[in-house]
């Protein structure tokens, strides 16, 4: 079938494993998701919130030259895999809350297990089923998410040439 969704699910899958293995929390079925865009709230009770969205889709121009319009390019897209953490809030006085070092430990932990396992993606082509080309995925980088609302994460940016959506075959 293949198509955006169909990359966006396997980077779920492989995060949701990821976590499993480093023995992190892994956020409850119904808090693991594809969203449209950039969320516009977070949630992070319980185990957290786990999600994957694109920003951007657009030809990869490189080696094309300038005035050449046929072909585009191929097609490529920043996918963007998100976790996000309850966050102890800060008092009102301007002190540190406690809890904030080991929340802190905890963010740090799941980039580490994240991070390794995008870059071993990248290396081994493990969703090339849904890429175009052995080449076509790029661990871009990881964002911490600011705390907000007892809310903080981390947004790993990804750069992939996706095969085109496929209705199944009969």
């Amino acid at each position: 079938m293949f198509g955006v969704a169909a990359l966006e699910d396997d980077l779920l899958t492989l995060a949701v494993d990821a976590l499993t293995t480093c023995d992190r929390p892994v956020p409850l079925d119904v808090d693991v998701y594809r969203y449209h865009g950039e969320p516009t709230h977070w949630k992070c009770c319980d185990t957290g919130t786990l999600y994957t969205y694109w920003k951007r889709a657009f030809p990869d121009r490189t080696g094309i030259p300038t005035g050449v319009n046929s072909p585009p390019g191929p097609q490529r897209l920043d996918v963007y895999l998100r976790i996000i953490r309850c966050w102890p809030e800060m008092h009102s006085d301007g002190s540190m809350p406690a809890g904030i070092d080991a929340a802190s430990e905890g963010l740090a932990l799941d980039l580490d297990c994240l991070w390794s396992a995008l870059y071993s993606a990248v290396c081994t082509n493990a969703l090339g089923e849904n890429l175009a080309g052995c080449d076509a995925l790029q661990l871009v980088d990881a964002t911490p998410r600011r705390p907000l609302g007892g809310c903080a994460g981390i947004e790993f940016r990804l750069q992939a040439a996706w095969k085109s959506w496929q209705p199944d075959a009969p």
